[in-house]
């Protein structure tokens, strides 16, 4: 007869058993192993036919058992392999998360550097496009607000640049921030970089090369012009060291460490100080020469080529008592500077990436012999538990999905809870974020009707959030802001819908106009909003007040516009100085040579009266251009005041109230009083014109320090003591597009005829030429206000006694060189009618030949300053060269500053601006030729 097997849980049944069981994607023990050994025993039966026609039941019970058991052998086989399989994968994973985390610091510290470097050259290029960079000489001084440039550069970086040089276009160092006199006049055309931007004239980051024992640095090269031509560069040296310690004391874990080389090995960064500077393969085959090297050599082989990547490789440590070969993981990538290429890397120790594993192997292990255990112990019960009743199981089971269902229940209540949770924190931490930002945050429909804004709204626009909520763009945008606003979101949305883009955002500077009036600028990053349809449903943005900003770059915009037009007027005024000249002397000279009662004395005196009156005309745009006559004393404010006001006092009308403050004890300035006086007659006169109808004219003297802030609100000042001259009046007032251009020459708001356009200009020049600044606030129907002001001196008050000696002539011969026709012929006939004896000559060349055939004979050499082939300066030096004694009188229509006073600082005895009188020529030239000199 055929043997049937006793009742066992069939393979469905043990299928739902399983998913009854299952709780958050984890299964019990119990439930594993019934189900696998249940489905091994069911497949053994079905490849088993066994047909036994007479067995005892204590055989059918062995044969069940032994089935179960190679089971559960089975099963215990499958738990080892998976437990291998998921500690190999953990494995894996461990090493691959800590090299994306090295990768993340690598990377981060590489963008450091990059970034540090590109922001030096955007400095150097910023550097470049001020004075700073412009064509000086050698020892000229620094320029205040230049220096300033370069100590604000160096302020900024925080100490990681070593120093600031500006060199000529052969190399020589002409400034160095901070200064150091011993490295001026140096030739550094052969030093790292330097040579490439001389001959390439473009930016350039040089080599590492050494500094010093333990030090090594680079430089950044930036080329300067003026307009096309090539004027020398600005280089930083920065020693690596200082962004160095920055990056080596970064670890990953315990034993991490990050090091940089350049792509020839050399070290840049290490932890250990020691290895600076040297190459790295070096260094550590000198350190342990006997270890085999060939892995890392291969690492930073990589990494000069430029690759990035990660790998193993071994290396030796030292302990205090032992020497141990540790495996180590490194992590690389390249840093790219230009046309240079250094690379940076991080390692750490692979057995503390291994420690995790090892734990998780361990762990894993014993859970899988914990689980053969209880499998076992599971299997003697499973074995005796087959007696049991199918009813007992079904209550079994119904108990276990009751339990499941309640758990699961209770775990979706606390999800739900957790959710809503996080849900309130998120919210409220995105209102206490928009209740506390500066800038005003701001939602508003398709209408452009605010429905949400930020309490920064008080503080930006005056108006509280219930007041501004409901208002429309159109009421609070300026009309060309508003069209300009509506066209950029027209032109977005197009370019969105287009492309089937929503995630955009845009910013857009506009006016807005405050609720007290006043209009701000503000810069505004506007994003669109849709719903969950995808339905476009309104707009948001983050508005913030730039006027501080704007205002900033205005005033820049408008020093470089003033910057321009004067070298323009100064060049038109020094060669119209150079005709008045001929004219101005000629009219002279004829009216020393005729009788006053001769009827052509009084045609030569109308022409030197018009003459006079066109200097007074160049000068003016000379002053503007700060090239006029420059006379600087020790004076004080108040005194000019005083005697300014004996002028004005009986020359202004009744009508107009004049109101003087001056202050007791304010410091002296150093200025030329002359000029000084006729910055303030200038704008007493554009006040009494702004009140025809009268008014009150205030005048005030003050003293104040502008700090670092108050200086960086206006373009041309910078920090220091100042003396503050004021003249406020009550009159007509100016718009802000006056205001911005009543500085430039032959502007002028008054009639035909009335004004010339320059007085105004002159106050800008005068000013600027003694180092100071001036502010200017009006407004229309209310009155003007006018701060002049002027860097305090301290010394005390001088006053100059001095009077010119009265012009004579005498016999010498006088050789006078200038490029104009007319200065020459006029020199040589005025001269000549006194007496003396006078060669000419058009430039240096001819002046040099004719003094070297008449050595000894020439007493005095006038030289012009500006002349081709061979300037003035150039001129005075080559006859020193043929005589260390010679006199010379230098001859300009420019003012007696800069390149004047270089000129006069190489030996030259006296100066004359031109356009000259015959007295003025006269006496100066006696004055020269009278001065002894020493060989």
């Amino acid at each position: 007869m055929k043997f049937k097997f006793q009742k066992h849980v069939t393979l469905e049944e043990s299928q739902g058993q399983e998913e009854v069981t299952k709780l958050g994607g984890l299964r019990r023990p119990w439930t594993i192993f019934r189900g696998r050994a249940t489905e091994i025993l069911n497949w053994l039966r079905k490849m088993l036919v066994i047909r036994v026609i007479t067995l005892p039941p204590s055989t059918i019970h062995l044969i069940n058992r032994t089935l179960f058991i190679a089971a559960c052998f089975l099963f215990a086989a499958g738990i080892v392999l998976w437990t291998r399989r998921n500690i190999l994968k953990f494995e894996e994973e461990t090493v691959t998360k800590v090299n994306r985390y090295m990768f993340g610091i690598t990377r981060e510290k590489a963008q450091y550097i990059e970034q540090f470097i590109q922001e030096i050259q955007d400095y150097l290029g910023l550097l470049a496009r001020k004075p700073f960079s412009g064509e000086f000489k050698k020892g000229q001084p620094l320029p205040y607000n230049d220096y300033a440039a370069g100590e604000a550069l160096l302020e900024h970086v925080g100490g990681r640049v070593d120093s600031i040089y500006r060199m000529d276009k052969k190399g020589v160092v002409l400034h160095r921030i901070p200064h150091r006199n011993g490295i001026i006049g140096k030739d550094f055309s052969k030093a790292p970089g330097i040579g490439y931007v001389l001959k390439n004239h473009k930016p350039y980051v040089s080599e590492i090369f050494a500094l010093s024992p333990g030090a090594i640095g680079f430089y950044i090269c930036n080329p300067v012009f003026d307009e096309a031509n090539f004027l020398g560069l600005l280089s930083i040296l920065i020693n690596v060291d200082t962004f160095g310690r920055s990056i080596c004391h970064i670890q990953a874990g315990s034993t991490g460490a990050i090091w940089v080389i350049d792509d020839k090995g050399l070290i840049l960064s290490h932890s250990n100080p020691d290895f600076i500077g040297k190459n790295i393969l070096k260094a550590e085959e000198d350190t342990f020469a006997d270890f085999d090297w060939s892995e890392f050599e291969h690492i930073v082989r990589r990494m000069t080529d430029g690759e990035e990547g990660h790998g193993v490789y071994h290396s030796m440590r030292r302990t205090d008592k032992t020497t141990e070969i540790v495996k180590k993981a490194v992590v690389f990538l390249p840093i790219k500077l230009g046309d240079q290429m250094w690379s940076i890397a991080m390692t750490t120790d692979y057995e503390e990436i291994a420690a995790p594993v090892k734990r998780n192997t361990r762990n894993n292990f014993l859970g899988a012999a914990l689980m053969m255990v209880i499998v076992g112990a599971v299997g003697v019960i499973y074995s005796r538990s087959q007696k049991r009743k199918t009813e007992l199981e079904a209550i079994a089971r119904s108990a276990e999905e009751l339990r499941i269902s309640h758990d699961k229940l209770k775990f979706e209540i606390e999800q739900r809870n957790q959710a809503e949770k996080a849900r309130e924190e998120s919210e409220s931490n995105y209102r206490l974020l928009a209740e506390n930002v500066l800038d005003i945050i701001w939602i508003a429909d398709l209408n452009f009707r605010l429905t949400y804004i930020s309490p920064s709204v008080t503080r930006v626009l005056g108006l509280t959030p219930q007041e501004a909520i409901g208002q429309t763009m159109q009421e609070l945008l300026s009309p060309p802001s508003l069209e300009m606003a509506m066209k950029t979101l027209v032109e977005e949305f197009a370019k969105g819908q287009e492309q089937k883009e929503k995630s955009w955002a845009r910013t857009v500077d506009s006016e807005i106009c405050r609720k007290d009036g006043v209009t701000i600028w503000a810069e505004t990053k506007v994003s669109f909003l849709y719903d969950s349809k995808g339905t476009l449903a309104g707009l948001m943005g983050v508005t913030r007040d730039i006027t501080e900003k704007f205002q900033l770059q205005q005033q820049l915009l408008q020093a470089q516009k003033m910057e321009s037009i004067g070298t323009l007027a100064g060049g038109i005024a020094h060669d119209f100085n150079n005709l008045l000249g001929g004219i101005l002397g000629y009219a002279s000279l004829m009216k020393a040579k005729l009788r006053k009662d001769h009827q052509v004395f009084s045609y030569a005196d109308t022409i030197e009266k018009s003459a006079n009156r066109a200097a007074e005309l160049t000068a003016q745009l000379l002053a503007f251009a700060r090239g006029g006559r420059y006379e600087p004393k020790i004076i004080s404010l108040n005194s000019v005041v005083d005697e300014t006001l004996e002028i004005i006092g009986r020359t202004f009308d009744k009508l107009i109230e004049i109101d003087v403050h001056l202050r007791d004890s304010i410091p002296t300035v150093e200025a030329d009083p002359g000029q000084v006086q006729q910055v303030l007659i200038n704008l007493c006169l554009n006040a009494r014109d702004a009140m025809p109808s009268g008014g009150k004219l205030n005048i005030e003297t003050d003293h104040e320090t502008l700090t670092v802030e108050q200086a960086q609100r206006h373009a041309e000042a910078r920090p220091g003591s100042y003396v503050v001259l004021s003249v406020t009046d009550t009159g007509v007032g100016m718009d802000k597009e006056t205001v911005q251009r009543i500085f430039e020459p032959f502007f002028t708001t008054k009639e035909k005829g009335k004004g010339t356009g320059l007085g105004l200009s002159m106050v800008y020049g005068v000013v600027k030429n003694h180092g100071g600044h001036v502010s200017v606030s009006s407004k229309r129907g209310k009155g003007s206000k006018f701060k002049i002001y002027l860097p305090a001196s301290g010394k005390s008050e001088m006053r100059d006694a001095s009077k010119q000696p009265a012009a004579r002539g005498g016999n010498e011969l006088i050789l006078v060189v200038d490029d104009e026709e007319v200065v020459r012929s006029l020199a040589k006939d005025a001269l000549e009618s006194y007496g003396y004896t006078v060669l000419v000559a058009r430039d240096g060349v001819e002046a040099v030949d004719a003094y070297r055939e008449n050595n000894g004979n020439i007493g005095l050499v006038i030289i012009d300053m500006v002349m081709p082939r061979m300037g003035g300066r150039e001129t005075f030096l080559k006859l020193k060269e043929l005589n260390p004694r010679v006199k010379a009188l230098l001859s300009t229509g420019y003012s007696r500053n800069g390149k004047v006073n270089e000129i006069l600082r190489t030996g030259v005895m006296g100066f004359i601006q031109k356009p000259f009188q015959l007295e003025e020529l006269l006496s100066r030239v006696r004055t020269v030729l009278d001065t002894k000199t020493s060989a």
